[in-house]
C-alpha cells in the first residue's frame, strides 16, 4: 500500500483528484489532503507518507517551500508538483529540492495515474535500497562487534577499576594496547535517544547503534593519530575516550601568546584585558551579559601574576568564555630547561638579554560562536493585536553568512534583478529570492541574519536606484546601483 498526501489550495481540484482516481485499484491510499504547505508539513510529521502531490502557489507555505522542507527532513518522500507555472526558475528549484515529477495543469486522470505508477516504482526502489542498507549495516555491526568487544571490555574494566592497575595494563598490553602513563583522563559521549520525544523503536535503536559505531571509529582514529590515548565502546549508545597524560589537546582552542619585556607584563596584561573586552562588545555582545572576574591571589597559579576570566550569560547560566593570563617567563623557562637551548631575547636598544614574559589571551572558538549566536537571536513583537512576532538574527554584518539578498518587487523584474544579483555575487555572498510577497521575503532573510535586503522595483528602471532595507532598524533608503558596492563595503566593514 502506497500512502499519498494531496496538497492544493483549491478544494475543487482536490475533490476532482480524489474522486477521479481509483486509489484502491492502484494499491494506494489517500491518507489526507491539505489546502496549504504549512498544513502538509505538519501532517507528514505525524503521519507516514510515501508520495506528496502538491501545487505551487498556496498561502502560508507554497509548494516550493514545502518541497524544500520535505527534501531536507523527509528525503524518502517522493514529491510530484502539478502547477500552471512552467517557468524555468520553478523547474530549476524543483530539481534542486528533489522533486521527482513536474506536471503542468490541467492534469488529466490518465496522466496522473501514469505519474503515480512511476512514483510507486521509485518508492519501491527506495524501499529496496533501504532494506539493502539495513542488511549491510547489520553485517558490518556483527563483524566489527566481535573484533572490538574484548578490547572495549578490557578498556572499560581499566576505567572502572575492576582489576588492579597493573593487571589491567598487562591485559591491555596483551591486546597490543600500551597505556603506561602517569595519569589519565576519560570522556564519555552518549547518544541522546530521547531528545526529540519520539518513541524508542527498533529502527531507532539500530540507527543509534550504527551512529555509535561511526562515532567510535572517528574518535579512535583521531585520538590514536594524535597518540593521545584510545577510544572504546561503552554499551550500545556510548563511546569512551581514554586520554593519557595530564592534559588533553584542545582541538577548538585558539592559543594566542604575546611576548613582552619583564616589568612591562602587567601593563600589557591590562592592554589585552581591555582590548579583548572591546572586541567582544564590537561583535554585538551586550555589556550586561558579560562580566570580567579577576582571580584572587589564592586562586592564581604559582607562576601567574594576573588572570582574568571573561564570563558570558549563556541560556544555561554564566559560563567561562575567555581567559587572559600573565604567565610570566614560566613557559619559555621550562622550554629552555628541557630543550637545553637558550630562549633569551637580545634587546638591541639597551644591549640586554632576557627571557620574555608571556601574556596569553586564549579563547575557545565554539564558546565564542555560541555567545554570538545567543546574543544575536531575538523575537521582536511587531504588532501585539495581530500577535505579529519577527524572528531575527542580529549578527554583526561582518559575521553574517549572507550579506545581502536581491528581491525583485514582482517577477516581471526578475531579469534586471538577476543581473544585479550576478554583479554583487562577484564580491559578496548574496542571495536571490522572488518567491512570495515582499514582506514574507524580508522575514525569511531576517531569520538567517541577512543585514540588507535590496529591492529592485519599477522606479529602479527610471532612476537607477534600489531600496535597501536594514535588518536591525527595518528602515529603508534609496541607493544608486552605481554606489551599491561601495555602500555595502562600508556597511560590512569591521
Amino acid at each position: 500500500m502506497y500512502r499519498i498526501l494531496l496538497v492544493d489550495d483549491e478544494i475543487l481540484v482536490r475533490d476532482a483528484i480524489r474522486e477521479n482516481i481509483d486509489w484502491k485499484a492502484m494499491d494506494c491510499e489517500l491518507v489526507g489532503d491539505c489546502d496549504n504547505g504549512k498544513a502538509a508539513a505538519e501532517f507528514v510529521q505525524n503521519h507516514p507518507v510515501d508520495i506528496v502531490l502538491t501545487d505551487i502557489l498556496m498561502p502560508y507555505m507554497d509548494g516550493m517551500e514545502l518541497s524544500r522542507f520535505l527534501h531536507d527532513n523527509y528525503p524518502d518522500i517522493v514529491i510530484v508538483i502539478f502547477s500552471g507555472f512552467g517557468e524555468f526558475e520553478y523547474a530549476k528549484k524543483a530539481i534542486q529540492y528533489g522533486v521527482s515529477e513536474y506536471m503542468l495543469k490541467p492534469v488529466t486522470a490518465m496522466e496522473l495515474r501514469n505519474v503515480i505508477g512511476k512514483m510507486k516504482e521509485k518508492v519501491d526502489q527506495q524501499r529496496k535500497e533501504k532494506e539493502k542498507l539495513e542488511r549491510l549495516t547489520q553485517t558490518s555491526e556483527n563483524y566489527q562487534k566481535n573484533a572490538i568487544v574484548i578490547r572495549s571490555r578490557a578498556l572499560q574494566g581499566f576505567v572502572d577499576n575492576i582489576k588492579t592497575r597493573q593487571e589491567s595494563l598487562e591485559e591491555l598490553a596483551a591486546l597490543g594496547i600500551d597505556l603506561e602513563a602517569a595519569c589519565y583522563r576519560v570522556a564519555v559521549f552518549e547518544l541522546d535517544l530521547y531528545s526529540d520525544g519520539s518513541q524508542l523503536t527498533a529502527e531507532k535503536r539500530q540507527e543509534s547503534a550504527l551512529m555509535s559505531f561511526v562515532l567510535f571509529n572517528i574518535s579512535d582514529e583521531i585520538i590514536s593519530k594524535e597518540k593521545a590515548g584510545v577510544a572504546y565502546q561503552d554499551g550500545d549508545n556510548k563511546v569512551g575516550a581514554l586520554f593519557m597524560g595530564n592534559r588533553t589537546r584542545e582541538f577548538e582552542q585558539m592559543e594566542l601568546e604575546f611576548f613582552c619585556e619583564p616589568g612591562t607584563d602587567l601593563e600589557w596584561f591590562q592592554y589585552w584585558r581591555s582590548y579583548c573586552k572591546n572586541f567582544l562588545l564590537s561583535l554585538g555582545i551586550k555589556e550586561e551579559n558579560l562580566r570580567l572576574r579577576d582571580h584572587d591571589a589564592e586562586e592564581l597559579c604559582f607562576y601567574s601574576k594576573a588572570t582574568t576570566d571573561f564570563e558570558y550569560l549563556f541560556p544555561f547560566g554564566w559560563g567561562e568564555l575567555w581567559g587572559i593570563a600573565d604567565r610570566t617567563d614560566y613557559d619559555l623557562t621550562q622550554h629552555q630547561n628541557h630543550s637545553g637551548k637558550s630562549l633569551e631575547y637580545f634587546d638591541p636598544d639597551d644591549n640586554t638579554k632576557y627571557i620574555p614574559y608571556v601574556i596569553e589571551p586564549s579563547l575557545g572558538v565554539e564558546r565564542l560562536f555560541l555567545s554570538i549566536v545567543t546574543e544575536a537571536y531575538d523575537e521582536e513583537l511587531i504588532d501585539a493585536e495581530k500577535n505579529d512576532v519577527r524572528t531575527v538574527m542580529h549578527i554583526h554584518p561582518a559575521l553574517a553568512p549572507v550579506k545581502a539578498c536581491i528581491l525583485p518587487l514582482v517577477k516581471k523584474l526578475k531579469e534586471p534583478a538577476g543581473e544585479l544579483y550576478a554583479q554583487l555575487a562577484k564580491k559578496f555572498v548574496v542571495e536571490y529570492d522572488e518567491a512570495g510577497a515582499i514582506g514574507k521575503r524580508y522575514r525569511r532573510q531576517d531569520e538567517i541574519g541577512t543585514p540588507f535586503c535590496i529591492t529592485y522595483d519599477f522606479d529602479t528602471l527610471e532612476d537607477g536606484c534600489v531600496t535597501v532595507r536594514d535588518r536591525d532598524t527595518m528602515q529603508q533608503e534609496r541607493v544608486a546601483i552605481a554606489d551599491l558596492e561601495k555602500y555595502l563595503e562600508e556597511k560590512l566593514a569591521f
